[in-house]
């Protein structure tokens, strides 16, 4: 299996990206015109640790098996943690239907260290999946900051960063069609059990941000990385569009038994183990296969300790300068809606 890594976007298309046009590599697809400009946009956030296909006429995102992961969609909520019973594998399905399939996709460069082209790249039959979700070709594959700072294996010493979570955004010709349609398989159900959900428009889905984050209840009460840039989208978004989240991470409370001074550190190593022993091999084949170099060898401190000037999807300008705050002693939530510390993965499969 041949792989190799993105080549940089050149400077005329980054400029063009400044100017509100383009912010990425440009990939040619086989799916349908999108719909008319003025038609609103429809977006999805995917957040934590996924590996995204995109194919010439669909994107598929995966998620393999952990037990400890959970996943919460079509917005963040407060929930409790939700046990499988061992002997029982649920794999969740999703089918994102009514919008449009673009000719051309634009993935954003900030994914470049964990973007490979594999034009061969097949998913095995045999694959244990806690999530698989499959989409049209989205106009726009976009990070959400801030940036991630983290060291592979093969740059030691050398910092990248790497958002957190996707936004895609999608053309639909007509927005009441929209339906994510969410499937459960059961290794111990004998039926599946499927229903749509409506995508919520821009004020629905800050509503229920911020009653997620109000919540006195809520252990991550405390503002996170995420959330001033997450505001900000909300409060710029086009006129008419809509959001949809699927989030897949740990729950929240993980790892109560240890003082919350070290919680942290276990959710990074949960990150980092979780990236190079379950995506990447999910991406080349098997363990064997995973070259040293794209491997993680640190999830570095925090973005909000380092200073550094994030970019927003293209709803916002093109730099947004963040306050640099003073590392403090702050339990931020890092986990199946927020800040999940696994990076995700993009394969592209063009020839």
């Amino acid at each position: 299996m041949k792989q190799q890594m993105l080549k940089p976007v050149p400077s005329v298309m980054f400029l063009l990206w400044v100017l509100g046009a383009l912010n990425g590599c440009m990939h040619k697809t086989g799916g349908t015109r999108p719909g008319p400009p003025e038609t609103p946009p429809v977006y999805v956030i995917v957040h934590g640790p996924w590996v995204l296909v995109v194919k010439e006429h669909r994107v598929i995102a995966l998620v393999p098996r952990d037990p400890g992961h959970e996943i919460v969609s079509p917005y963040p909520e407060r929930h409790e943690a939700k046990l499988m019973p061992a002997d029982c594998k649920t794999t969740t399905e999703f089918e994102l239907q009514g919008v449009d399939s673009a000719d051309t996709t634009t993935i954003d460069p900030a994914f470049r260290p964990v973007t490979f082209n594999i034009p061969d790249w097949e998913q095995k039959k045999d694959e244990d999946l806690f999530v698989k979700m499959k989409l049209p070709i989205p106009t726009r594959i976009d990070g959400l900051s801030p940036l991630q700072p983290v060291e592979f294996e093969g740059n030691p010493g050398k910092t990248e960063y790497v958002p957190l979570s996707e936004i895609l955004e999608f053309r639909t010709r007509d927005i009441s069609k929209v339906r994510l349609v969410r499937t459960e398989v059961s290794t111990c159900k004998t039926e599946k059990s499927s229903y749509p959900v409506k995508p919520l428009s821009c004020d629905e889905m800050k509503q229920r941000y911020d009653g997620y984050w109000k919540d006195p209840d809520n252990p991550r009460q405390k503002l996170s990385p995420q959330r001033p840039f997450l505001t900000d989208i909300f409060r710029r978004c086009p006129n008419g569009s809509r959001f949809l989240f699927v989030g897949v991470g740990l729950h929240p409370n993980a790892f109560q038994q240890f003082p919350e001074e070290e919680r942290l550190g276990h959710f990074a190593q949960s990150g980092l183990d979780f990236f190079n022993n379950k995506l990447l091999p999910l991406v080349f084949g098997g363990k064997a296969k995973v070259p040293r170099e794209n491997r993680l060898s640190a999830i570095k401190a925090d973005p909000y300790e380092t200073g550094y000037s994030w970019r927003l999807p293209k709803l916002l300008p093109a730099v947004y300068k963040a306050p640099v705050a003073k590392p403090v002693s702050v339990m931020y939530p890092y986990a199946s809606t927020e800040n999940c510390k696994s990076l995700s993965v993009i394969i592209t499969t063009r020839h």
